[in-house]
């Protein structure tokens, strides 16, 4: 079957399937231990409430100090088997055991590791705010593990419902298909459409592989892909450099030399630049600098600007400062232009500085405009002062003045040989 049509098909299921009902915030009620298959289904279910002597895993809840207690709770829980599974439920149901997020998880991981839907149901239902995404995590990925499509029907659910904890079950969801081996996960994606939903869950695909399997098996998955569907192939290609961009650089250099130039490869270059200027600024910018000149490397240069100013903005500064020393490269020219722009947020006077040092005259004029108009928001007189005596044109002058104006007239780049304005 061709690859659009099971993506058809998949989605289709998924909007006529069974769906299962998510439950509200109701006051938390001790779950129900599920029953052993021999047993008839009207036989009366066991009490949960925590009477008689406690167990070991409300014994050690006890513990005060949380330092002490959650890695003693994970010793307790590692050596229990599906015997005590009822005790777990009776301290999550036990109100005088003070349970924290991590509490809450480990019990709910345990008991998930042989109760997977059961753990799940009643993690979406009965426990509260701040903490659910905590309960949803492990106990979505246990029941992927065991069973992704019916897990995906209890994200569908969500999903309906509106619920504020759908992502973090999806990343439960995509973690423990991916374990299972069940090549649907494939379709699962495809099925998602191209969305925000589609670029984080191939991420997080991408991610797993790399961290549990190495950057070369997961390039070769990509490339098996078939390109029936180009979007979703551009949208693993991309979020796959991405992903290398952060947690392997040297690897996304060899997979951006491999696919950049390719059919596939539109913005790949900029999603690299971007993760490892996060980290290590001057050696994306240093491997921007390299590139073949044109739109992508502009592109990577803009993306290695925003990865660095958002983590490291002081040492961006500093590494600007100098590099104005000897003149700005043309690679970095793009850049620069953001860079006014971000400077001008908070000192206009400063961002105008940089915008003049653009040496397109397209570039200069779209960054000085761009300055103006925040310089006007934070200094009217001055901003007017300057105008008065700037470089820019009568009419970019009343651009700045009066933007409404101009709202369905943007400034464009003119043509290659044209005059600017």
């Amino acid at each position: 079957m061709a690859k659009t049509t099971v993506a058809a098909a998949f989605l289709l299921w998924l909007l006529t399937g069974s769906i299962l009902g998510c439950g509200d915030d109701s006051t938390p009620e001790p779950p129900r231990a599920a029953a052993p298959a021999s047993e008839p289904a009207e036989a009366p279910e066991p009490s949960l409430r925590p009477e008689g002597p406690p167990s070991a895993i409300s014994e050690t809840l006890r513990e005060n100090d949380r330092l002490v207690r959650i890695p003693r709770l994970a010793e307790v829980l590692r050596g229990l088997g599906p015997e005590h599974v009822t005790d777990a439920q009776k301290a999550l149901a036990d109100a005088r055991l003070d349970l924290g997020a991590p509490e809450i998880e480990l019990l709910l991981r345990y008991w998930s590791s042989y109760e997977p839907k059961q753990a799940a149901e009643w993690a979406s239902t009965r426990v509260r705010g701040a903490y659910r995404g905590a309960a949803l995590l492990p106990t979505v990925e246990a029941w992927a593990r065991q069973d992704p499509w019916a897990a995906l029907q209890f994200i569908q659910a969500m999903r309906v419902g509106r619920s504020d904890f759908t992502e973090i079950a999806e990343i439960g969801l995509i973690r423990g298909w991916y374990d299972s081996g069940d090549p649907g996960i494939e379709d699962y994606l495809v099925a998602l459409g191209p969305s925000f939903e589609q670029q984080r869950a191939v991420a997080l695909r991408a991610r797993l592989q790399i961290l549990r399997e190495g950057a070369d098996p997961t390039m070769d998955w990509a490339k098996g892909l078939p390109e029936e569907d180009p979007k979703f192939k551009l949208a693993v290609y991309r979020q796959l450099g991405s992903e290398l961009g952060k947690l392997a650089p040297e690897d996304g250099v060899r997979w951006c030399t491999e696919v950049c130039d390719g059919p596939f490869g539109d913005g790949v270059s900029t999603l690299i630049a971007q993760r490892w200027a996060a980290q290590d600024g001057p050696a994306a910018m240093t491997w921007v600098s390299q590139r073949p000149s044109g739109p992508q490397r502009e592109s990577a240069a803009r993306g290695a600007f925003r990865g660095w100013w958002r983590k490291d903005p002081d040492g961006l500064h500093a590494w600007i400062a100098e590099l104005a020393r000897t003149g700005f490269p043309i690679w970095f020219q793009p850049a620069l232009s953001n860079y006014a722009s971000s400077v001008a947020m908070t000192d206009a006077v400063e961002g105008m500085k940089w915008a003049l040092l653009l040496e397109d005259d397209y570039a200069r004029r779209d960054s000085m405009l761009s300055v103006a108009m925040k310089w006007k928001k934070q200094d009217e007189s001055a901003a007017e002062a300057w105008l008065a005596d700037s470089p820019l044109s009568e009419e970019d002058r009343d651009r700045v003045r009066n933007p409404e104006k101009y709202r369905n007239n943007p400034l464009r780049k003119p043509e290659p040989g044209a005059d600017a304005p």
